[in-house]
């Protein structure tokens, strides 16, 4: 299995051995789609959401445009149970269990909307994905995208390098900068508009910190990052007491896009 393969699969097993505790952890999504849905003000005949997840940004779109139809997709099978399950009263969604960055390069679908809340972070080639986004969306058509940037988990990849090994970097450390994500799309669309916030949420104990990455499923694949003993992880704890509390940095990003460019993808 190629490099980017494996590690797509590996987040794949993540997200599907975290469905049954997703809702109850993943506050900031959440937050994020409120903000997704905040963002949207014209009305859809086609909606596809990528990165559907539990269902819960995929319940704000049935709820808000009534008249929709949507495809939802995603590439872990248990989400997408628990995502059918939450909306199991609305004949107008339809699930795939599918690797979103393949279905909107293979897809001769049009949408009205695209919408993705919290996923495309963990695709392979963002320049070549909002090209595809352009030529899938219709010509009044939006995307509305929220990504999280590389400056989340900072806390934790500082307290890793500093206990465990300065060489360390976490996988969000790799995920694309706001401003790179907003000239991507300025190379397929006219209008892009660009907002990005900061979230910190305090936890706890340092180890309600691992708990909520194991609980999302949201730790990404690492292939160099130890296995850390009992003592490794007390030495993290009492770096966030000692630095002030046990805190953790949210990065994210709101893309909007309309206005495809006239040129060939």
């Amino acid at each position: 299995m190629p490099p980017k393969e494996k590690a797509k699969d590996y987040i794949r097993q993540r997200f599907s051995r975290a469905a049954h505790s997703y809702d109850r952890y993943a506050h900031v999504q959440r937050e994020a789609a409120g903000w997704l849905l905040d963002s949207l003000s014209k009305q859809p005949a086609r909606i596809l959401e990528i990165g559907c997840g539990t269902g819960n940004l995929t319940k704000l779109l049935v709820e808000r445009f009534p008249e929709a139809r949507i495809d939802a997709l995603d590439f872990a099978e248990t989400m997408v149970e628990h995502a059918r399950h939450k909306v199991a009263n609305s004949e107008r969604v339809q699930f795939h269990c599918v690797d979103g960055e393949s279905f909107i390069r293979t897809t001769a679908e049009r949408y009205d909307l695209v919408v993705s809340n919290a996923t495309l972070q963990w695709f392979n080639d963002l320049p070549a994905t909002f090209g595809h986004l352009g030529r899938l969306v219709n010509d009044n058509g939006m995307v509305a995208l929220s990504l999280f940037g590389p400056g989340s988990f900072k806390e934790l990849a500082t307290a890793m390098r500093e206990i465990v090994d300065p060489a360390i970097r976490l996988p969000a450390e790799s995920f694309c900068p706001a401003r790179d994500a907003e000239a991507f799309a300025r190379q397929v669309f006219t209008g892009v508009e660009l907002i990005s916030r900061v979230v910190q949420r305090e936890y706890a104990t340092f180890f309600d910190i691992l708990d909520h990455i194991k609980k999302t499923g949201t730790g990404g694949y690492h292939d160099k990052v130890p296995h850390l003993s009992r003592a490794a992880l007390n030495s993290l704890g009492h770096w966030f007491a000692s630095t002030g509390g046990y805190t953790i940095t949210y990065d994210i990003y709101i893309l909007t896009c309309q206005g495809g460019r006239e040129k060939e993808i």
